[in-house]
């Protein structure tokens, strides 16, 4: 039937991995949506001392993983996606899907290849383009 048919081809809400995607949508912005594994999830929002969860954007030199700036977003529980307009003029960027508890910030057990670089080819016309 095409009730079924239709049942077979929505994509499921989470498929129950810890991970986050960025997808780059021009110069200064981009896309990123995340996951996480369901008993972290529970693990983490139960804990007495959770706070939120936050993506952390960092300003990185090169493709290593040392950031020489950064700046949070805060996102709610049930959020998994989000355009996120990027406030450096770097060529390199990674984004970490981080957790805060009331007493301290921790990043969630995130695999490196699973954290996102994004660099600008063009990265020369936007600062011509903002007057720099």
């Amino acid at each position: 039937t095409a009730a079924s048919q239709s049942d077979m081809l929505t994509l499921p809400q989470s498929y129950n991995v810890t991970q986050i995607q960025v997808l780059l949508r021009n110069p200064m912005w981009f896309f990123a949506f995340w996951d996480f594994h369901e008993c972290l999830f529970t693990k983490l929002t139960h804990a007495k001392n959770f706070s939120h969860f936050f993506l952390r954007i960092h300003a990185l030199k090169s493709t290593d993983l040392h950031s020489f700036d950064h700046f949070d977003v805060e996102i709610p529980n049930h959020e998994r996606k989000r355009y996120v307009y990027i406030a450096f003029d770097a060529h390199f960027h990674r984004t970490d899907l981080m957790v805060c508890f009331k007493d301290s910030r921790e990043q969630l057990p995130l695999s490196p290849i699973e954290r996102h670089y994004t660099s600008f080819s063009y990265y020369s016309h936007r600062s011509k383009m903002s007057g720099s």
